[in-house]
């Protein structure tokens, strides 16, 4: 909502994105330079284009490890670790700033969103030819009572396989995923790497596959074919048949954000009983398979392909993703 003129409206909560500036001021008088970014700019040994002047911290211009381009990140735990580059080369050893991945959180209330890496549109405005796939899971077993809810977003070049950037957000646990993919982000790593990253595994902790593993199998399954589709275009399958595999009780409880007019093309058929029902699918020119995170959709979706039937999508991230 834009507020034009003298127009005004009511709200709980105002949150002010106002951004921060670098503060350039004296680096300016001093004739140094300025980035592209607004910020100033820094070799990787954190030097000016004074070589005897060395600035880090909020005040200076990043380069992004993903795309080599310049950026402007101001947090506390790069300015840390600029402050130790420039001690080690002022006391004459011999040390470089590799450049950043992008990785931030921030929580809202009691929802964690995080991000590294790029975004898919940022990606596509670097040129590259972005994919992105979602997945919706929890960040321990469900039987555990503290368990919680993420769904994440993951970019990648569909050419060569290289992973670009992760975003999340839920209840649960991102920093540990957020984390690890930005190790993997400062190696130039590909999907098969994170398919092959050992977690530190217990059932208090974490499930026998992280969240990071099912995602790589996702985009290389999407890669081979299967059409996984993502929550924000619900509105493109309007007139899809709508085939709810979660079991009758859930479909009831929790029900799915149907486009409008959606509900006529609507079916709800469990995924163990969805062989014994096939032949409520036959003559559906599309159908968009949807559970609770996707898993028994991937299920439904093999056991329609296998039965002969065509353009079959998947809902990625099932109803935790569009719901949430």
């Amino acid at each position: 909502m834009f507020i034009k003129d003298n127009d005004s409206i009511t709200a709980d909560f105002v949150f002010l994105c106002l951004g921060v500036k670098p503060n350039i001021e004296l680096a300016s008088k001093c004739g140094l330079e300025i980035g592209e970014t607004g910020g100033i700019r820094v070799n990787r040994k954190m030097q000016t284009s004074d070589p005897d002047i060395f600035a880090g911290g909020d005040c200076v211009e990043s380069e992004s490890i993903v795309t080599g381009k310049k950026l402007y990140m101001p947090m506390g735990s790069l300015a840390n670790r600029h402050g130790r580059i420039i001690a080690e080369n002022i006391s004459g050893n011999s040390s470089e700033f590799p450049g950043v991945t992008g990785a931030f959180l921030v929580k809202v209330f009691d929802t964690n969103i995080g991000s590294v890496g790029i975004s898919e549109q940022k990606a596509r405005e670097s040129g590259i030819k972005a994919g992105a796939v979602w997945g919706a899971f929890v960040d321990k077993p469900d039987y555990y009572p503290e368990s919680k809810n993420i769904t994440l977003k993951m970019i990648y070049d569909k050419n060569d396989l290289r992973i670009l950037g992760l975003q999340g957000a839920g209840k649960g646990d991102i920093c540990r995923r957020i984390d690890v993919f930005s190790s993997f982000l400062s190696r130039n790593a590909k999907i098969n790497d994170l398919l092959d990253f050992e977690q530190g595994y217990a059932s208090p902790y974490s499930e026998a596959r992280d969240p990071l593993h099912h995602l790589a199998g996702i985009a290389l399954a999407r890669q081979n074919g299967l059409k996984f589709e993502s929550p924000d275009c619900v509105s493109d399958f309007r007139d899809a048949l709508w085939l709810d595999v979660r079991e009758i009780e859930e479909a009831e409880e929790i029900k799915l954000p149907l486009p409008e007019g959606g509900k006529d093309n609507y079916i709800n058929i469990p995924l163990n009983d969805l062989r014994r029902n096939l032949d409520k699918l036959i003559g559906a020119e599309k159908i968009l398979i949807v559970c609770r995170r996707g898993l028994r959709s991937y299920q439904a979706a093999l056991i329609l392909k296998d039965a002969g039937i065509e353009n079959v999508h998947i809902l990625s991230g099932g109803a935790q993703a569009s719901l949430s």
